[in-house]
């Protein structure tokens, strides 16, 4: 029963920030727990509710959202898909493109498991004074929580991979 709710507080999770990002599709169970199914969906419900209520949600919402680049792009070459993107989701802070005409780059790194790299790249970044964005996963940073602890120290943005 804990594991089960567990997987539904993560879950819930990964609804809210999978809908608030735009995500096309969110899997609600992972394929290695799909056995645990009908324990968990009758556990999700409960979870979700307190979840939505302290994050100032009323109620979330299980419609999906696809988003894509597309293939139109404005005057200025930016994805329009990227930024219909920008005008529905830039009040929750959340952006696919720089709504900017100056050049920039991005660094992004997904976290989804530890090779022994990232200490390395962490100081690469903070010798060179650059900060990047790491979307990690639930179990990397149950794993690693002080290479998680020293992305936000060093003003890195930590991102949820859900």
């Amino acid at each position: 029963m804990r594991k089960a709710k567990l997987l539904a507080l993560l879950t819930a999770s990964a609804l809210s920030v999978g809908l608030l990002m735009g995500c096309a599709e969110v899997n609600t169970v992972p394929e290695e727990t799909q056995e645990e199914e009908s324990t968990v969906s009758s556990n999700v419900e409960d979870v979700i509710e307190p979840i939505a209520n302290v994050q100032g949600y009323s109620t979330l919402s299980t419609e999906s959202n696809g988003y894509g680049q597309g293939v139109n792009f404005d005057n200025l070459n930016r994805p329009m898909g990227a930024l219909n993107f920008n005008e529905e989701y830039g009040e929750y802070n959340a952006e696919a493109i720089q709504d900017t005409e100056e050049k920039t780059i991005m660094l992004t790194f997904d976290q989804g498991y530890e090779n022994g790299y990232t200490a390395a790249i962490l100081d690469i970044l903070a010798e060179k004074g650059v900060k990047a964005t790491f979307f990690v996963v639930y179990d990397y940073a149950v794993r690693n929580p002080e290479l998680v602890t020293r992305m936000i120290d060093d003003g890195h943005t930590v991102g949820s991979h859900s």
